[in-house]
């Protein structure tokens, strides 16, 4: 609680017209969105020219009414960042930043492997696959993987994560994905290579997107490449 005096010393400064325009001034930042204690010191040690005593004596005023609440902003901010699908580590970061103590964003941001953080990675994952077209199976899933992991996801739940989708649509289409890569290969790299030189450097290319090595020999084998064997 704010002692007898501290109260008295604030009232004081209130009366003081560049005091009182600096705590106007934060009372409307807060009321627009929370704020840690951190973003409110910050604010005025950068947009003030009040003395440390003073900066201290406001934060503390604001703390003390409740204004201000780590905890409470620590709360709030952990179920947003759950319902937009932040995970564990990118959580804790933009906590950090927000100038959050690590034991409080242990205590509130739960665990990277736990039962909760893996869903929110599945759940982010069926809407990602959604947007990803175009691709072999293989590199759908380390599109995803890479996915998952800028979102703040811990290793011990990408991986299950994404085993738990079907990639249907990316396997019923891979022959036909496969077959246009392959011609976009052929047309890339026909100007330098012939025959056998030309079907291994579009094998290469094949196999760095992702495509399964029987699904491009089955592919190359229904094109010309000047009478070559194949070896792949």
């Amino acid at each position: 609680m704010t002692t007898k005096t501290n109260r008295k010393t604030f009232e004081e400064w209130l009366e003081d017209p560049t005091f009182a325009k600096v705590y106007q001034a934060v009372i409307r930042k807060i009321a627009l969105r929370d704020r840690t204690r951190h973003e409110i010191l910050v604010y005025l040690h950068e947009h003030s020219e009040l003395t440390n005593p003073q900066i201290d004596l406001i934060v503390k005023h604001l703390t003390d009414k409740g204004y201000l609440d780590d905890r409470r902003y620590t709360e709030s901010e952990v179920r947003r960042q759950k319902e937009v699908l932040w995970g564990h580590h990118k959580r804790a970061q933009a906590l950090s930043a927000k100038g959050i103590k690590p034991e409080m964003i242990a205590a509130h941001n739960g665990r990277p492997d736990s039962d909760e953080e893996l869903q929110l990675a599945k759940t982010l994952a069926q809407k990602r696959l959604v947007g990803i077209r175009g691709k072999s199976v293989r590199s759908t899933h380390q599109k995803l993987q890479q996915l998952l992991i800028s979102a703040g996801f811990d290793f011990a739940v990408v991986g299950p994560a994404i085993e738990t989708l079907t990639f249907e649509s990316a396997k019923a289409n891979e022959g036909e994905l496969c077959q246009a890569a392959a011609l976009k290969a052929y047309r890339k790299y026909s100007s330098k290579h012939h025959g056998w030189a030309l079907r291994d450097r579009c094998f290469r290319a094949l196999a760095q997107q992702g495509y399964p090595a029987d699904t491009i020999r089955s592919v190359l084998d229904e094109m010309e490449f000047n009478d070559v064997s194949s070896e792949h």
